[in-house]
């Protein structure tokens, strides 16, 4: 196991600040990688599932929920209260969601394999991607799936950001949206590709804390709506806003 430490685009105040300003979503009636769902385990208590720094926890709640899995959380920011409510808005028993508050810029030291290691907008915090993404694998059991969605700042989403919220553009890195390094690290662990590409809706939006007028931040959601009036899901570097890599350890 390696012992490397991380450094981070953000500070655990970052998240506190992050949280603080943004209210709670859910339950998810879908998910932006709905197409890809039929990769991931049939419905079974027996699956385990670990959403990586994803605090509240809200597609562990989905796929506790949905898929009936053994859903864990691993962050380094968790906060009880919410996890209690994540797990009243997906009508699930107090504790269904079992959490651990652990960074893990510091090491995984993973007593626990899990059939799926899930993250969604969190690889794109750490400059050293190539370690960060093998602590993802520490937590991979053989034959198990590895899911990564990052999103996609080489388009016009990022270029949203970089005009309106520099601040928010700043802590992503762009090398962790690059197709060619994912299939060198996944040749390297010998990870079967089941998916890597582009995905999802057309569109662009801004974070609550964005600096901005509300006239500006209308005029960002009418130019989204009208993306959006291409009626369809795209994959391509320009308007799509995630980049999804799905991979089997074999």
């Amino acid at each position: 196991m390696k012992k490397n430490n991380l450094a981070s685009l953000t500070s655990k105040d970052y998240w506190q600040h992050y949280w603080k300003s943004h209210s709670l979503q859910g339950p998810l009636s879908e998910v932006f990688f709905s197409e890809f769902l039929s990769f991931f385990p049939k419905a079974n208590k027996d699956i385990s599932f670990v959403e990586l720094g994803g605090f509240p926890g809200n597609y562990a709640g989905y796929f506790a929920k949905n898929r009936s899995y053994q859903a864990f959380l691993i962050d380094y920011h968790i906060d009880p209260k919410v996890i209690r409510e994540v797990e009243a808005l997906y009508d699930l028993k107090e504790g269904a969601l079992q959490t651990l508050e652990l960074d893990l810029q510091k090491g995984t030291h993973p007593e626990k394999k899990f059939d799926v290691v899930f993250s969604a907008g969190f690889l794109e915090h750490f400059p050293e991607t190539e370690l960060m993404f093998e602590r993802h694998l520490q937590f991979l059991k053989e034959k198990g799936l590895l899911f990564i969605s990052v999103p996609n700042f080489k388009g016009i989403y990022g270029w949203v950001q970089k005009i309106f919220h520099p601040e928010n553009h700043k802590v992503h890195c762009l090398k962790a949206m690059n197709f060619n390094l994912y299939r060198q690290l996944c040749q390297k662990h010998r990870l079967e590709i089941v998916h890597l590409g582009y995905a999802g809706l057309p569109h662009v939006w801004l974070e609550a804390d964005a600096p901005v007028s509300s006239f500006t931040r209308r005029t960002v959601q009418y130019f989204s709506a009208a993306l959006q009036l291409l009626g369809k899901k795209v994959s391509n570097r320009l308007l799509s806003p995630h980049i999804i890599l799905i991979a089997r350890k074999n």
